[in-house]
């Protein structure tokens, strides 16, 4: 996992913590799941992080964050 990845996710979600590498990968899963399901990758990426980060996720995110695409990259 690439070592700004959790930085990055809060900024994207509005975070209150810097998550965990476990929760970075968390998201991630959730987030890879809902794409299968056929939503589109932003929509994806805040439903997954509205799972793995219950109490601090917001519903509107950062415009100036990288794009889903490339938050899923950082965890390859």
């Amino acid at each position: 996992m690439n070592e700004k990845m959790p930085v990055v996710l809060r900024e994207k979600f509005g975070l209150v913590h810097v998550p965990s590498s476990g929760r970075c990968r968390r998201w991630a899963q959730r987030c890879r799941a809902q794409l299968t399901a056929g939503l589109p990758p932003e929509r994806a990426g805040l439903i997954a992080a509205m799972e793995v980060f219950p109490y601090e996720a917001k519903e509107i995110v950062s415009g100036s964050a990288p794009d889903v695409a490339s938050l899923l990259d950082m965890t390859d």
